[in-house]
């Protein structure tokens, strides 16, 4: 077609150049042959003319056709329906229709048929949404809904559209879209969602569990802090009980010497009158009364000096311990009533304990909480540091140093592992587990210094090097706000 065109268009520039060649040469044409040329000219001019046109509605439908092609091979790989409506008409155009979904019969299509394979819960969220599109107040049509399949149950689609031609007026006069199957993806979701909601009841129930046991929790805590505080009390008050236990049996000693003593001189005094009225006492029995009652004397006043001392170590001791009021010490004073107030507890053994404290040394602190910690540091070596019938040896030393006050506490005993020494400070830790032990000695301890004295302890020991404690401690316990 464009060589017969080329070969047109030829011929009529070479009409042309010949009619100008006719004129440049001179000669003169007659009206009616003028005319005739004219025609000619104006002839292949419309051929060539119609030729063109009739060359471009092929182009345009050789376009027309390769569109609908890729548009067919589009929807063919999408799977997608290209639907068309007339507004005006009702009419639908359907291309490409989804196969597993069902639909009016070819020839009866029309928008109001396909309403009627939309599943009645979605009709009017599908209504509504596209009425809105039509009426302009959304720039496109889309709405997922249910509709009848070929096998009778319902599957998910999504509709997409918009209106390709409005009159003049805005009227909306044709609305172009696609249908698409989107069961398996709505499914999907559907089901995604169930899963997230149950995940999510799940995560409040576990929650609900968790904050419930959280509070179970918190209660055993309290309550285990609780009975831990008891069993600290407890152990103070057994200490204290030990104590008076101790101190009683130890001025029982002193008080039966000085009874004895007393008896014996009551006897003796008792003879002598008896003497004395017969008129038969001789110089030599007054002398040996005056004797016997001089050493009777000396006895009674020393054993009641001895159990005065024990008295008044154990007033005060026992005050100590009741009370937690910050009071003035000469501390190395302090530890010789503390080692009296343990003298009965010791005198079983062969240990021996030495003080070293520098004369005079004087501070403020809680002398009920250094009482209950030198205590439980000389009972914890009796009862783990040695064996049997060894003979120990117990060292305290105190000095100054930078405003603080540092006692040190040792003993050559059998010494700890490094699990027992790392572990020494935690309640109910123990090595002798069902022999006396009870575990919180030590814990009491490290509270005393930490919370009482406001000081630290560290613990250094090995096996078969005995124990080392530092203990610091400020020379004035702050004064609570």
């Amino acid at each position: 077609m464009p060589t017969r065109t080329t070969a047109l268009l030829a011929l009529l520039a070479g009409s042309a150049t010949a009619a100008e060649a006719a004129v440049g040469s001179g000669l003169r044409l007659g009206a009616g042959a003028s005319l005739a040329l004219l025609m000619a000219c104006l002839i292949l001019l419309g051929l060539v003319a119609w030729l063109g046109f009739r060359s471009g509605l092929r182009r345009a439908a050789d376009l027309r056709q390769k569109g609908e092609e890729r548009l067919k091979l589009a929807l063919w790989g999408t799977g997608d329906e290209l639907w068309d409506i007339d507004l005006v008409s009702g009419s639908l155009r359907r291309e490409n229709p989804v196969p597993t979904l069902a639909a009016p019969p070819e020839g009866a299509s029309s928008a109001v048929s396909l309403r009627a394979f939309v599943h009645p819960d979605d009709i009017q969220a599908f209504d509504a949404a596209f009425a809105a599109h039509v009426r302009g107040e959304s720039e496109t049509f889309e709405a997922t809904y249910r509709a009848r399949g070929i096998d009778g149950g319902w599957r998910w689609v999504r509709s997409r559209g918009r209106v390709s031609e409005r009159d003049a007026a805005g009227r909306a006069l044709r609305i172009t879209g696609t249908n698409g199957d989107v069961d398996d993806l709505r499914r999907g979701e559907l089901a995604l969602q169930q899963l997230n909601q149950e995940l999510e009841e799940r995560v409040a129930r576990r929650t609900a569990d968790l904050s419930q046991a959280n509070e179970r929790l918190q209660q055993s805590i309290a309550d285990l802090k609780l009975a831990q505080a008891q069993l600290v009390e407890s152990e103070k008050m057994a200490a204290l009980g030990g104590l008076v236990a101790g101190v009683a049996h130890e001025i029982n000693t002193p008080l039966g010497v000085g009874v004895t003593a007393a008896s014996h001189l009551q006897a003796e005094t008792v003879r002598i009158k008896r003497l004395l009225e017969s008129g038969e006492l001789k110089r030599s029995e007054l002398d040996a009364y005056t004797g016997t009652a001089h050493e009777s004397a000396e006895i009674i006043l020393r054993n009641l000096r001895r159990a005065d001392k024990l008295v008044k170590s154990f007033k005060q001791v026992a005050v100590d311990q009741g009370s937690e009021a910050p009071r003035e010490i000469e501390l190395g004073q302090y530890l010789d009533e503390i080692l009296t107030s343990l003298r009965p507890a010791l005198k079983r053994t062969r240990h021996r304990i030495e003080v070293s404290c520098p004369p005079g040394l004087r501070f403020t602190t809680q002398p009920g909480a250094i009482y209950q910690i030198v205590v439980n540091l000389v009972m914890n070596s009796v009862i783990h540091a040695f064996d049997e019938g060894q003979a120990g040896e117990i060292r305290i030393e105190v000095a100054r140093r930078e405003g603080e006050i540092v006692l040190t506490y040792a003993d050559n005993g059998r010494g700890m592992d490094e699990e027992a020494r790392r572990r020494i400070f935690e309640p109910f830790f123990t090595t002798r587990r069902g022999q006396g032990g009870s575990g919180l000695g030590m814990h009491i301890v490290f509270n005393l210094v930490t919370q009482a004295l406001h000081g630290s302890i560290e613990c250094d020991s090995a096996p078969g090097r005995g124990v080392y404690f530092s203990l610091r401690m400020p020379t004035a316990l702050p004064v609570a706000s």
